[in-house]
Order: C-alpha cells, then structure tokens, then sequence
C-alpha cells in the first residue's frame, strides 16, 4: 500500500519536456561565463571604463578620489582580516611576549 505523500506526488509529477537545442547551448555557456567569472569581471568593467569613461574621472558619480583612496583600502584590509583563521588569531594573541620581543629588540 502506498502512503498519501507517494500517490500525492505520483499524480502531481510530470514529465520532462527535452529542452531544445538553443536552451542547451545557452546553459552550457551561461555555465562557461560562471566558471570564468573574474575574467567575465574584468573584461565587463574593461569595456564599461571604455564606453562610458565619464564615471570615474575626478568629481564623477563614483568619487574615485574618495572610493579608491578610502573605501577600496579598507575593504582590501577588512576582507583579508576575515580570511584569517580563529585559531591563528588566538594563536598570534597568546604568543604576547614573542611578539613584543619582536617589537622592542
């Protein structure tokens, strides 16, 4: 005897359609572009900084004297610091006196 859930499911499936040729090919280079994503990045804001260069000279919308000077800076240093691993933080935290040898000798 089959259970509720399996006749619920039995009578609600339905069966594949075969994609055609031009959504597989599709897929298959949305799959490519996804693997390939920094260099998709960099090719995109490549032509992007070709076609509209108004964006980032000085006093733009996206301030690069403030953007690239400040913001990028610290995001490089928030992003590393959050690669580092706990238990090399507490690591670093118990060796004190290694450290401040380092420091002042």
């Amino acid at each position: 005897m089959k259970s509720i859930a399996e006749l619920f499911f039995f009578f609600i499936k339905k069966k594949k359609k075969k994609q055609n040729k031009f959504v597989r090919g599709l897929k298959k280079v949305g799959k490519a572009l996804y693997s390939q994503w920094f260099m998709v990045g960099m090719i995109s804001s490549i032509l992007l900084a070709f076609l509209i260069p108004q964006l980032g000279r000085t006093n733009g919308p996206l301030k690069p004297e403030i953007t690239v000077n400040y913001v990028a800076i610290c995001m490089v240093f928030f992003f590393t610091g959050m690669s580092i691993k706990i238990l090399a933080l507490k690591n670093a935290f118990l060796s004190i006196k290694h450290q401040l040898s380092k420091i002042f000798f």
